[in-house]
This record gives structure tokens, C-alpha cells and sequence, in this order.
């Protein structure tokens, strides 16, 4: 039996590796290399016996900063390797399950792995690597939930709204709808005069002004904006009584004022879009929130896979989270695109009436935009890219093509992932969405799903579909890459933080959110400085090639759909 080990701090590993003779990492991605370059920043390169991972594909290198990278089966072949001291370092729960099982098949009798969520020791170890903040800020009081909102509210005399059109308007009808309006309150809109520029107010306003100087400011900046533009230091403000409205209450409140004052309750999801990335399901989750019959949480992706083997009832954690308060006269559903290859998984959690939505692109151009979205995250595999060739360039899409063919799941093999719905749900229960049809109608698309889930609304399209979540570039240099990485840890704990932890202790993980909010706003200003190459383009060799790849994949979904692709993809 596999004695097992949670480590949570830094102090546990800087232990284990003293005392241990030999280690041996097992995660050979963002989260193992991490603990790679930790391990070795402390001097304990010598030590390091390997890296290992569970698949054998040209996707992984041969070493990583001279550590050999190998697969498990391979390492533990040679008996004296399995005396070596194993640290699982995965953030995925269920990828840690299928290792614990490996370990125990290869006679390993006991490993550590990082906490259940994979975050927290992650976290530390990033803040270590050499990504320097160059500027130090006071702390900024940030606001996540409504709870917290009203708490200021209340307390206040007088408050300044500092925020845009939609975000001020937002913010005085919730106050009004809570019966929660301060005494004094006024609201200063503000605009962006360039894009990822300062914010400015439209209309000149003292800050000094003495019927003011006790005021507490409600800093509502834009929702949507991943840059982190807010404006911090405004002339005649006292920065310390800053409240940063932050994009989850922003987005709660859109949802709040949507409901109203209708009678809400727990109820199940009954619809999920379960795929696919990069394809426009963000897209499609922004208007269905704005169907009045519908709802669907204000987080798009639940994440729930990644916790559901390691926390207490996660099922329950879900519905109340993201469920917990549905008006009885929405139908309630999600997008949560994670699902795409896990429907055992989707049929587990939501039962056999669910109906299934899926958004479906050319998967080439999928392809390529997922390749560039994790250069954004920082994912481990460009970081062998970077000190391979110094710099972004083509190349770096050959690499992650060529190892394609050999992935075990393919994420944008619509076919095989429709199959393995169908097993557990009828065709009448699931309906596909092609990208490309949506964007050219999405009044007709839009209402086809509507019908579809049982909404008797009729979608206004004339405004047309509005692109979400795109991101055309990718980091020119490894020094963006790191920021990237370090962005992306900070993002994962802080939704850890707020949609599962903060169900088991609020003050704790609100006080953690508030310092990781503060974190994300200093390094997204080191990102935005970092060098970037805007637009990238694929090579007429490079789309050929995974024309040819997907091709089969594609004839055999236009059977399954009876519907030809070849005028909207490729023949």
C-alpha cells in the first residue's frame, strides 16, 4: 500500500530534501518544473535524479536544466531508482490519482505531493524564481463578494463610486436595490482615453473636496478587463480609503440586478456546454447571461474536475457556489468547457436528463489558438522553447504539432469527444455549435440553442456577436514566458481561493484573495512592459500540416452530423 504525504509549505520540502539521499520529481509540466527550479536554486541539484512523467511523446524533452526528464515506467525499471525520494507535484487531482496508482504498480512504498490544490506551495515557490517587482504599492483593499460590499456600504456615511458608465450605473441601482444608499453619494464616471491606458473622469472633480474628505471610494473599473487598469492613485484621493470593486463582484452584481428580488434557490444544472476551448464558448456564456429565462453563474468554468477528488462533497460545494441562488423561473446551466473529454465525468455529476451544447471551430485555427493561449499562461511546455531557441519563432508551433499525433487526449478531435457523449446521452440531448455559422448568424444560432435548452427568449442580434476572451500574442522572450507563469499560478489560487475555499473558511480566503488580487495587479504591470509579438501567424506549411492531421477527424464528424464542413474549414 502507497503511503502518501501532503506537503504545504516551504519548510516540509526544504526538510524532505535534506534529508533525503536522492528525489526524483514526478510531473514533468509547469508544476514538477517548478519544483525542479526550486530544488536547484537551493543547491540541491546533486540530488535530483530525474523528472518523469506518465506518457511517452515527443512532446517531452530529454532533460530539463540538466536534469533528465524521462518516463516513469522507464525510471523505475532500475530498481535502485525506486529508493529515491518521489514528489508528485501535479495541480490535477485526477492526474495525481492515475500516479498514485502507477506508483503503487511499480513497487513504490511511499511519496509526497503538493496540497490538494496544488496552489499553495506553487505559489511560494514562483514568488522565489528571478521575476523581480521593481515597485512596492500599499496594499489595496479589493471587494470579491456582495457581503463584503455591503459591510463597507454600511459603515459609511459617504461614499464615492469612482468607476465607468456600466459599472457606476451597476453599482448605484444595487446599492438601491439593498435599501444600502448611503447618505452622501456621488458617482464620478470615468473613461479610458487609449486602450490599457489610465482611467480619467469625464467631467472635472476635486478630490479634495471637503464634503468628501471622509468618504470611502468604491473603485468600479471595468469588468472585462484583464489588464489591470485601475486607477490606483487619483489626484486629491487618499489612496487608503480605496476599495477595489474587482471583476467578481462587478460580474455577480450583473447577475444580481438581473434576478431582482425573485424567490431564488439551490436547483441542479439542467444544460452544460461542455467544449471546447478557444472555439467561443466565453462568447456564447457572456449572452446567455443576458437571456432573461436563463441563468448561468458569473464564473464561466466551474473548474470542477480539478477538485472534485480532493475536497469533501464537491458536488455540494458546486451547486452552492455556483448554483446557490437560481431564480424558479431560469433555467439554470453552464459552460464549462473542461468537460469536452470527460463525459463519464458529466454524466457522474449531472445525471441522464442534462442536455449537452457543444461550440465547435476549425480545429487548425483552434489548434493554433490554444497554442498561443498557454504561451500567455506560461505553460511548462514553451519554457523548453524559450531555451531552445532563445526566442519565439516558428519553430516553436512545428515542436507542438509534431507531438500531436502522440497526445492521448486530443482536445480538438470533435468526433472521438462527441462519441464518447453519445455513449451516455441520447443525440435528441446534445446539440453542436459551429464557431464559424455563429458569428456569420448568431440570431438564428443563438435562438437555435435557445429552443434547444427549453428558453422561450428570442436573442437580439443586431448588435452583433462579440468576441471574448481572444489574446493575439504571444511572449517574445523567456522573460515574458515567466510572467506569464507567475500571472497564471496567482489566477488558478485565487479562483481556488474564492469559489471553493472561501465556502470552508470565508476570512481566510477572502484575506488570501485580497493579497493575490494585489500580486496579479504588480505583476500585470511587468507584463504589460514585457516584450510581445502581436499576431502571429501560422506558416501555409504549418496549416497544411494540420489539415492533414485533422482531416479524418473532420469527415468523420460531418457523418456524424450529417453536415458538410469543407466550405466553413477545409476539404
Amino acid at each position: 500500500m502507497l503511503s502518501k504525504t501532503e506537503i504545504t509549505d516551504m519548510s516540509q520540502l526544504d526538510q524532505l530534501a535534506e534529508s533525503a539521499s536522492s528525489i526524483v520529481i514526478y510531473g514533468s509540466k509547469t508544476p514538477g518544473r517548478l519544483v525542479a527550479d526550486y530544488l536547484i536554486s537551493a543547491g540541491k541539484a546533486g540530488k535530483l535524479s530525474g523528472i518523469v512523467h506518465t506518457y511517452t511523446s515527443r512532446n517531452y524533452d530529454n532533460s530539463y536544466r540538466e536534469v533528465a526528464i524521462c518516463s516513469a515506467s522507464e525510471f523505475f525499471e532500475i530498481p535502485g531508482n525506486r529508493d529515491s525520494l518521489v514528489i508528485v507535484s501535479v495541480k490535477n487531482p485526477m492526474s495525481r490519482a492515475e500516479i498514485f496508482e502507477s506508483l503503487e504498480s511499480y513497487g513504490i512504498g511511499s511519496c509526497v505531493y503538493l496540497d490538494k490544490a496544488g496552489t499553495s506551495l506553487l505559489s511560494q515557490i514562483v514568488c522565489l524564481e528571478n521575476v523581480a517587482i521593481q515597485e512596492e504599492y500599499d496594499m489595496v483593499s479589493c471587494v470579491f463578494t456582495e457581503c463584503q460590499l455591503l459591510g463597507i456600504v454600511k459603515k459609511a456615511n459617504k461614499v464615492v463610486i469612482y468607476g465607468t458608465k456600466r459599472n457606476k450605473d451597476m453599482m448605484e441601482k444595487y446599492l438601491e436595490m439593498t435599501g444600502c444608499r448611503p447618505q452622501a453619494l456621488k458617482s464620478i464616471e470615468v473613461i479610458q482615453e487609449k486602450a490599457g491606458g489610465a482611467y480619467k473622469a469625464v467631467a472635472p472633480f476635486a478630490g479634495g473636496d471637503p464634503e468628501y474628505e471622509d468618504a470611502v471610494i468604491l473603485v468600479a473599473a471595468d469588468p472585462f478587463n484583464p489588464n489591470y487598469k485601475v486607477p490606483w492613485e487619483m489626484e486629491g484621493f487618499d489612496t487608503k480609503k480605496f476599495h477595489y470593486c474587482t471583476d467578481e463582484l462587478m460580474e455577480r452584481i450583473f447577475i444580481l440586478l438581473k434576478n431582482g428580488k425573485e424567490e431564488v434557490s439551490v436547483q441542479e444544472p439542467r444544460f452544460l456546454v461542455a467544449g471546447f476551448p478557444k472555439s467561443g464558448s466565453t462568447s456564447l456564456h457572456y449572452v446567455l447571461q443576458d437571456i432573461k429565462d436563463v441563468y448561468v453563474p458569473d464564473s464561466k468554468e466551474s473548474q470542477y474536475l480539478f477538485h472534485r477528488d480532493s475536497e469533501a462533497d464537491p458536488k455540494a460545494k458546486l451547486l452552492h457556489s455556483f448554483f446557490g441562488r437560481v431564480p424558479q423561473n431560469q433555467i439554470p446551466g453552464c459552460v464549462d468547457p473542461i468537460f469536452a473529454l470527460y463525459a463519464e465525468q458529466a454524466w457522474e455529476t449531472f445525471g441522464p436528463d442534462l442536455k449537452v451544447g457543444f461550440v465547435m471551430r476549425n480545429p487548425v485555427h483552434a489548434t493554433y489558438s490554444y497554442f498561443k493561449m498557454w504561451n500567455r499562461f506560461g505553460d511548462s511546455s514553451c519554457r523548453c522553447h524559450y531555451d531552445k531557441y532563445k526566442g519565439y519563432c516558428d519553430e516553436m508551433l512545428d515542436d507542438y504539432i509534431s507531438g500531436l499525433s502522440e497526445d492521448r487526449r486530443q482536445y480538438f478531435d470533435y468526433a472521438s469527444a462527441l462519441e464518447g457523449f453519445l455513449r451516455y446521452y441520447p443525440s435528441e440531448q446534445i446539440h453542436v455549435i459551429i464557431l464559424e455559422e455563429l458569428v456569420r448568424d448568431p440570431g438564428q444560432i443563438v435562438n437555435d440553442f435557445l429552443r434547444f435548452i427549453g428558453s422561450a427568449e428570442i436573442y437580439d442580434a443586431r448588435q452583433g456577436f462579440k468576441k471574448e476572451n481572444s489574446g493575439d500574442y504571444v511572449w517574445a522572450d523567456e522573460k515574458g514566458w515567466k510572467l506569464g507563469m507567475k500571472s497564471s499560478e496567482l489566477r488558478d489560487e485565487k479562483e481556488t481561493c474564492l469559489k471553493w475555499r472561501l465556502l470552508d473558511d470565508p476570512e481566510a480566503a477572502l484575506a488570501r484573495a485580497n493579497e493575490l488580487e494585489n500580486e496579479l495587479f504588480r505583476i500585470g504591470r511587468l507584463c504589460e512592459a514585457a516584450e510581445k509579438i502581436y499576431n502571429p501567424k501560422m506558416t501555409l506549411e504549418q496549416q497544411k500540416h494540420l489539415e492533414d492531421f485533422y482531416r479524418p477527424s473532420v469527415r468523420k464528424l460531418e457523418r456524424m452530423l450529417d453536415k458538410d464542413l469543407s466550405k466553413l474549414w477545409f476539404k
